[in-house]
């Protein structure tokens, strides 16, 4: 039986056993007086009743293994009452009382208070007929220690205390086996919640112990992490500021500080609320330091994303800055700001947008320039079209003469388109950068002769007197030969164009400090002011006929133009309508280095 997490029948048979021990060595003693006894009384009952005691209780001690615990403990119980009553009806009252005491003892400690009193009563009422017994003379005692014992007062007076020494050992075994069963009860108690707990310590040990493993493991990633994250966020190229939940910078790695221009203690000093940032929009409008990428997540908790914004450095140099900005909902943190150098990628992008308007103005005027050209192109050809083509269907009509006209006709003509087709060919070569510029020291008067001679014919078929006043001296003009005739050629041919029969065009020089200033002056229709702006570009619709209604590209003042920038020269005209006009251009006279 287990109770409490106690095996009591394991106590029990250890109890009767040692009882059985106790009893045998209480007896024996008794056993060897009455022996002696022998040799000087003779035999005696109450030897008998001792060895038969002697030998039953040596009979259990021997055979213990072999009963039941409750055999062995009613045993011992009913012959230490039934011994100990034999004992009373042979020698006296106090002589059997004790072993009786002795039996209920056992058996109370053994099966509880409740098996005691019922031994008790079977002692008390044994013991109280037995006095009955012996006062009315049933039974005579052999051996007599007390004779008092022979009155009825001794005998309940005796039977009075043994009930109550009875009574009392029952109770307080009984107080003492209910006490120590609850004690032993809520030690186990104890123990099974100590159990618990020691389990949940032991659980909470090892969960403990497998969060620790967790933790340490978590620490090491946590370490390695921030080594990897320290050396990107040192040797990446985008500079990166986090700020504190106020906005002030907290942190920043080399990038941003070399982005920025600034040093790092500098940089750690800044607030974002509070520095007088000095930042544009992208449109290059004045940012307000709330529309500040940075101000502006911290305040809303909102992610911006590609902000592009201008930033002057302490040094006024202006960067342009693509700006990334991300809350951070770590407490202690507000934002990290993550910003790049654009200003390259910035130039470039107004370049390309420069280039992209340029580019339509440029289609645009090409677009026109083909306009122009095919309807310029298409009178000389009508022209020799229909002369050439009357000429054959009537060539059998015509006399020579009149032939002679014609083909006459048509080959002015051709030689007017040739010459608009060179025009042509030339501003594209310098519009496209073709024409090679081979700039020497060379003398402009030998120039200056060669373009007038052959430019006399055009100037007698209109009767118009070209005048050039050249003078010969060691100084020369450095300019490319070629590009230098081109310019002359076409200013005359422009001035005899323009000039009215019998009118005159002069060429004169003059030196003017480090410059030879060229000019060809005409006494023609001259231009007004508001044209004269207008004369330099060939997709203008400004275009006039000559005075004999010759006809042009309008390119050659462009071509002109081109021609004498390209040398490091200026060219400009001085007009008067009706009056005539005057083109000057510059040559410089020594080699720039």
């Amino acid at each position: 039986m287990n109770k409490y997490g106690i095996n009591l029948d394991f106590l029990r048979d250890k109890v009767i056993n040692y009882a059985i021990i106790s009893i045998s060595i209480l007896i024996l003693p008794v056993v060897l007086f009455s022996t002696i006894r022998l040799f000087n009384y003779g035999w005696e009952n109450y030897f008998s009743i001792y060895v038969f005691e002697l030998l039953f209780i040596l009979f259990l001690f021997f055979s213990r293994k072999k009963f039941s615990l409750k055999f062995k403990a009613h045993s011992v119980a009913v012959v230490s009452v039934a011994f100990g009553l034999i004992g009373t009806s042979i020698f006296s009252l106090s002589g059997g009382n004790i072993q009786s005491i002795i039996g209920i003892l056992i058996i109370t400690i053994l099966f509880g208070w409740k098996v005691g009193i019922f031994y008790l009563i079977a002692s008390i009422t044994g013991y109280s007929i037995i006095g009955i017994l012996i006062l009315n003379g049933y039974i005579e005692r052999t051996m007599d220690f007390n004779v008092f014992n022979y009155s009825l007062y001794p005998w309940l007076n005796a039977i009075t205390l043994y009930s109550v020494i009875g009574l009392l050992i029952v109770y307080s075994i009984g107080l003492f086996y209910k006490y120590i069963l609850g004690s032993l009860k809520e030690v186990m108690e104890t123990k099974e919640k100590l159990t618990l707990v020691n389990n949940e310590l032991s659980e909470h040990r090892i969960d403990l112990e497998n969060k620790n493993l967790i933790l340490s493991r978590l620490n090491k990633e946590y370490l390695e992490n921030q080594i990897k994250f320290k050396t990107i966020f040192d040797i990446v190229e985008v500079g990166i500021s986090i700020t504190d939940e106020e906005g002030k910078i907290i942190d920043c790695n080399d990038a941003s500080d070399k982005i920025l221009g600034i040093s790092r203690d500098e940089h750690l000093n800044m607030d974002l609320n509070s520095t007088d940032w000095n930042v544009v929009h992208a449109d290059n409008t004045p940012m307000k330091n709330e529309d500040l990428p940075g101000v502006w997540a911290l305040k809303n908790k909102e992610p911006l994303s590609n902000v592009i914004m201008g930033f002057a450095r302490k040094d006024r140099d202006f960067i342009w800055l693509n700006v990334d900005v991300i809350p951070l909902n770590i407490e202690g943190y507000g934002v990290v700001v993550t910003f790049s150098d654009i200003t390259e990628s910035k130039k470039s992008e107004e370049k390309l947008i420069k280039y992209s308007k340029e580019l339509q103005i440029m289609n645009s005027d090409k677009d026109k320039f083909i306009r122009i050209l095919a309807h310029d192109l298409k009178g000389p050809f009508t022209s020799l079209i229909g002369f050439s083509s009357f000429l054959l269907e009537n060539l059998k009509d015509f006399d020579i003469e009149t032939i002679k006209e014609h083909i006459g006709i048509i080959n002015e003509t051709s030689n007017r388109t040739y010459e608009m087709l060179e025009d042509i060919l030339l501003w594209l070569k310098s519009q496209s950068g073709q024409i090679v510029f081979c700039p020497k020291e060379i003398n402009y008067h030998e120039i200056c002769h060669e373009v007038v001679s052959a430019s006399n014919l055009i100037a007698k078929d209109k009767n118009v007197r070209l005048q050039c006043s050249c003078f010969e001296d060691d100084r020369k003009i450095f300019a490319d030969p070629n590009m230098t005739k081109t310019v002359l050629r076409n200013l005359i041919s422009n001035a005899i164009k323009f000039s009215k029969p019998e009118g005159e065009v002069n060429i004169y020089q003059e030196i003017v400090e480090d410059e030879m200033i060229i000019t060809v002056s005409d006494n023609g229709i001259g231009i007004s002011q508001e044209n004269i702006n207008l004369i330099w570009n060939p997709l203008q619709s400004f275009k006039t006929n000559g005075t004999n209604g010759e006809k042009g590209t309008g390119l050659g003042l462009s071509i002109c133009k081109e021609l004498v920038e390209k040398q490091g020269g200026r060219i400009w005209v001085e007009s008067k309508l009706g009056e005539g006009s005057s083109f000057k251009f510059s040559m410089p006279l020594n080699k720039k280095n």
